[in-house]
């Protein structure tokens, strides 16, 4: 059974002993998609834990194994807003594949063109047109601060 089938449950309790235990037995070995899911949740639950340093280390460590460089780029970001360096977040979203990556990911494209919008606009920097035009109007996502919120909040400057 693979890490990501049996930590979720283990996540969803807050049960992180647990979550470490199913990482620290895993054997990837040359499964490169086990590896990412490793460091996919490590990553998640030191975050989880607000040790977004460590987070960010593991984070780090495993990137070369993530398939889709645009939820590397948002989970670093992510990261790095916690860790009050919201600009370097910003460079982080801004060399991300976005836009490349949107066919084979829209999912984890989508959820990174709003974050990076929303931290331009936070800024008081426009978002890119490109970006906006790749978020659909009907897109809703949930922010840091879990509240619903979309594309029309990018538009009026509430995101």
């Amino acid at each position: 059974m693979s890490v990501r089938d049996q930590i979720y449950r283990a996540y969803k309790l807050n049960d992180f002993n647990a979550c470490y235990r199913i990482l620290n037995a895993a054997a990837p070995g040359k499964d490169r998609e086990e590896r990412n899911s490793i460091t996919y949740w490590r990553s998640t639950i030191l975050k989880a834990e607000g040790r977004f340093t460590e987070a960010l280390s593991a984070l780090e460590e495993g990137h070369v194994d993530f398939d889709c460089a645009s939820l590397y780029s948002l989970m670093k970001a992510r990261l790095f807003v916690r860790l009050g360096r919201s600009p370097e977040a910003i460079a982080v979203l801004q060399s991300a594949p976005v836009v490349d990556e949107h066919e084979t990911y829209p999912a984890l494209t989508l959820e990174a063109a709003y974050y990076l919008c929303a931290l331009l606009i936070e800024s008081g920097q426009p978002a890119p047109a490109d970006l906006l035009a790749l978020i659909p109007d009907d897109f809703i996502t949930m922010n840091d601060q879990k509240r619903f919120v979309g594309k029309s909040d990018l538009l009026k400057g509430s995101a």
